[in-house]
């Protein structure tokens, strides 16, 4: 699989997970402008993960920024992030200028499902319907976020 499809398949994947995070929180809901969407996520002002935006293209992230802002500010979410690829040097400028900053550097984690290697016997079965629960506390212990998730 190519990088670009690679990178497709992942924004889909995170546009899914962004698009469903705030559902079940109080005062949670999704923004979607042309090309934009954007997690708001009140009940954790502070944290960006869950108040997240996915993009299209620079052009439309660009046009939306001012929308973005105010409506993060009208509910009073004090952080949030934009994934921008890092060829989108546009879309950096563009944040830059209006008092973004770079603050992580994630990776993204991406397999060929036929290089995975299979369960061994013995290893523990997955739940295949968690609670919301149980996916707040494993992401809590996971990235050491006391009760971000569990607050979602």
């Amino acid at each position: 699989m190519s990088d670009s499809a690679q990178w497709d398949r992942m924004m889909a994947s995170m546009r899914a997970a962004f698009g469903a995070m705030p559902g079940p929180s109080s005062g949670g809901h999704v923004i979607e402008l042309d090309g934009v969407l954007a997690a708001v996520t009140p009940a954790v002002p502070e944290r960006s993960l869950p108040n997240s935006v996915i993009y299209d293209g620079e052009d439309a992230l660009i046009a939306a920024l001012p929308a973005l802002a105010s409506a993060y500010a009208d509910i009073g979410v004090l952080a949030w992030t934009v994934w921008v690829p890092e060829h989108h040097s546009r879309a950096r400028e563009a944040l830059a200028a209006v008092g973004h900053v770079l603050d992580a550097t994630p990776t993204a984690m991406l397999a060929d499902l036929d290089e995975v290697e299979a369960p061994a016997p013995g290893d523990p079965e997955p739940n295949p319907q968690p609670s919301l629960d149980d996916l707040a506390r494993v992401n809590d212990l996971a990235y050491g976020t006391g009760d971000v998730f569990a607050r979602i």
